[in-house]
């Protein structure tokens, strides 16, 4: 059975771990542009897709989390 602080603490870790694969793609991609001699595209395309994707996951998490505490009021 969980509990609310239970619930509350996954949402943080995953909250968190959503940040960091946001700056860990963006880190990538930097690596791969900028601090190399010749651009790999499909690496950059690849890292860029999967920055995307963190964005949107770290966004979808975070608005779950306002409207999932929000309405918890006690």
């Amino acid at each position: 059975m969980e509990t609310f602080f239970s619930k509350k603490c996954f949402c943080l870790i995953q909250l968190k771990n959503a940040a960091a694969n946001v700056l860990r793609e963006t880190w990538l991609i930097y690596k791969h542009t900028r601090l190399v001699k010749r651009v790999n595209a499909g690496r950059v395309r690849t890292h860029q897709r999967k920055f995307l994707l963190a964005i949107y996951a770290y966004v979808l998490l975070h608005a779950l989390q306002c409207h999932f505490f929000s309405a918890k009021k006690y």
